[in-house]
């Protein structure tokens, strides 16, 4: 890796751009720049392209954190790096409203699994980290609620030597079925009585560790309550609308009342991860409620 004077311009100029503040800077410098060491001693040892997964709930700051891993590991050491999102593998409206027919209505709102394709998921990290040549990094518009049309897709050249998966419900396990009786909000009592979505998708998530198991260190990025991610989801939904430009589709974005009731589409699995996933993570970063890192235990290499 670079000398600190380097990796400290790199993290300046990355928050400068993304108009983040001082504390961001901190953290960076205190916590990322560090977790960046870490990985690329991790790929060195495994003398193989690795997978980096990243784990936190809505509105946390994994896609920030992602690219400025991105942007240190590029910079500063040897190896190629690429971040993409669980979110961007989203099936489009026409599949979910057939899963809302067929499965459950519920299933017409994207999120939890068994609304991703987790076949191409599969395929793209495969992909990535296997072959050679132009990949084609696959691309969700939540504007719209929608894929983005293939021919906008990225082009990623393959190997990547460090691949970092993102996304909210990255490297949970199931619930025991115990755990599905009893609703934990609103959305499950009135929509879900009988727990047939929640069953659904429990069932689905056992789909997914096929997915998490190419993952070679997870780290999770741990928010001190469920309570959090009502006021970090609206934030988010407020950022994209500012992004786009006057004439865009804002079709897809959410407003107050919108958010309050799509989160409880993640609730119960977001709080089982809170609950259950630091033993399983090789890096915990624990934040407060304004998102900062506030602690970190790190179990990789042996500590």
């Amino acid at each position: 890796m670079e000398s600190r004077d380097r990796i400290a311009r790199i993290v300046e100029d990355f928050a400068e751009q993304n108009d983040l503040g001082p504390m961001f800077i901190r953290d960076a410098m205190k916590f990322i720049a560090p977790l960046c060491l870490h990985i690329s001693s991790l790929r060195a040892l495994e003398g193989r392209p690795i997978v980096l997964g990243l784990n936190g709930c809505q509105g946390s700051g994994k896609s920030t954190i992602a690219a400025l891993l991105v942007e240190l590991l590029s910079a500063c050491s040897e190896y190629s790096a690429l971040a993409i999102s669980v979110d961007d593998f989203y099936l489009g409206s026409q599949p979910r409203n057939a899963l809302a027919t067929t499965v459950h209505p519920l299933l017409k709102t994207r999120g939890v699994p068994g609304t991703h394709n987790l076949r191409l998921a599969l395929d793209t990290i495969d992909g990535l980290t296997r072959g050679s040549g132009k990949v084609a990094i696959p691309s969700f518009n939540k504007a719209t609620d929608e894929p983005r049309p293939k021919a906008d897709w990225h082009q990623f050249g393959a190997p990547c030597d460090i691949l970092i998966l993102e996304g909210w419900c990255v490297g949970i396990s199931p619930q025991v079925p115990s755990a599905l009786e009893l609703p934990i909000n609103s959305l499950e009592a009135l929509e879900d009585p009988q727990a047939t979505w929640r069953t659904w998708v429990n069932g689905e998530l056992t789909r997914y560790q096929r997915l998490f198991d190419v993952i070679d260190c997870l780290v999770l990025l741990k928010a001190p309550s469920f309570s959090c991610v009502v006021a970090w989801r609206l934030e988010q939904e407020e950022r994209l609308s500012a992004s786009l430009g006057e004439e865009a589709d804002r079709s897809g974005i959410m407003g107050a009342k919108q958010v309050d009731r799509f989160v409880q589409h993640y609730q119960r699995l977001t709080e089982h991860a809170l609950a259950t996933l630091e033993e399983n993570a090789d890096v915990v970063f624990k934040l407060n409620t304004s998102r900062q890192i506030v602690g970190s235990i790190i179990k990789m290499g042996g500590q």
